[in-house]
């Protein structure tokens, strides 16, 4: 919906709810004329709504309109904006899918994360949108082997735009419609030991056929064994 941490954790009632959802924004930038609240007066001052990203601006504009109307899920494609709080996301993002949850009357939405695709010292994001898996009915499109170190807006936004919508597509299939396919990526299922303790055997779950690697040039290789 945009890039806004603020949007992630101030929920609408707390600044004024329905009371703002029409309001128009200050900025020329946004084409918008003056700021004008409906009443009753919201319960934060004006001057805090000063652009199109300012907390529960996007959610008041965007989202609360749609409230009672049934949805099969949520694509959530967002975090960059987040990539220096990682640490504070897994709780921030699986806080925002339970109260998208009740606002919808739904405890069962399903949601679909696009992971954040590399651009350096967002590791520990990428981790806390995986967290949010341990919640039902929600999955997980990865990106990490998409990062666009060419691209002119950032490797964090790549070109390779329709294997991130293909990969989405599958994961929102499969956690909104129960269609059964292998589009988690290769998961860590289970570690064992060899028994002289030299070698750790790993075997993955969301397979369909060998592992492979992938450089960041995009060559491809097969593990050895």
């Amino acid at each position: 919906v945009g890039e806004s941490d603020e949007f992630l954790i101030v929920p609408a009632e707390r600044i004024g709810t329905r009371e703002l959802l029409f309001a128009s924004v200050p900025s020329s930038r946004y084409g918008a004329t003056a700021w004008t609240p409906y009443a009753p007066t919201p319960l934060h001052p004006a001057p805090y709504f000063t652009s199109a990203t300012s907390p529960s601006t996007l959610w008041n504009g965007m989202i609360s309109p749609l409230l009672g109307l049934p949805i099969a899920g949520v694509l959530w494609y967002q975090g960059e904006s987040n990539a220096q709080y990682g640490n504070l996301y897994a709780c921030q993002l699986q806080a925002l899918i339970n109260d998208w949850r009740r606002r919808f009357a739904d405890p069962q939405l399903a949601f679909t994360v696009v992971q954040i695709a590399p651009s350096g010292g967002d590791g520990e994001l990428r981790l806390a949108q995986q967290a949010a898996t341990a919640l039902q009915r929600v999955g997980m499109a990865v990106t990490i082997d998409l990062a666009d170190t060419q691209s002119p807006c950032g490797a964090v936004h790549g070109r390779w735009k329709q294997q991130t919508g293909e990969r989405a597509a599958r994961a929102s299939l499969a956690v909104a419609y129960r269609q059964s396919s292998a589009w988690t990526g290769p998961l860590p299922a289970k570690l064992t030991l060899t028994q002289d303790g030299g070698k750790i055997r790993i075997e993955f779950s969301g397979v369909e056929s060998a592992l492979v690697f992938k450089s960041v040039d995009g060559q491809t290789s097969q593990p050895s064994h």
